[in-house]
């Protein structure tokens, strides 16, 4: 597990833990211009090994998120099953109720 979040900025990529708000920022690592093509190649490759661990934390944060969810609805829609039997068990017996109420009021 990552203990920091890299966030990419104009002035480079800004380093703070995954909890804090990006806008407290911890350090910033800034981008300089390569001067050889072969450290710009790989510097490139770098960056875009960055890009891809950082698409990577963010599709595992929302799978996981996606997972909870769903299991939470699940959840969800079985109390609202049983409250909507509930409630139509508590519908039935009231209106048994008024109809013997009913019936004892015209049999008096």
């Amino acid at each position: 597990m990552r203990f920091v979040k890299l966030i990419p900025s104009l002035l480079g990529w800004i380093i703070t833990p995954p909890w804090l708000n990006p806008s407290l920022v911890f350090c910033t690592i800034p981008l300089t211009p390569m001067i050889t093509p072969d450290t710009d190649q790989a510097s490139a490759l770098k960056d875009l090994e960055v890009k891809l661990e950082i698409l990577i934390e963010q599709y595992t944060r929302v799978k996981n998120e996606n997972h909870t969810l769903k299991t939470k609805q699940e959840a969800l829609v079985r109390e609202k099953a049983k409250l909507l039997e509930k409630t139509n068990l508590a519908r039935t017996r009231v209106e048994a109720m008024i109809t013997r109420l009913k019936a004892m009021e015209h049999g008096s």
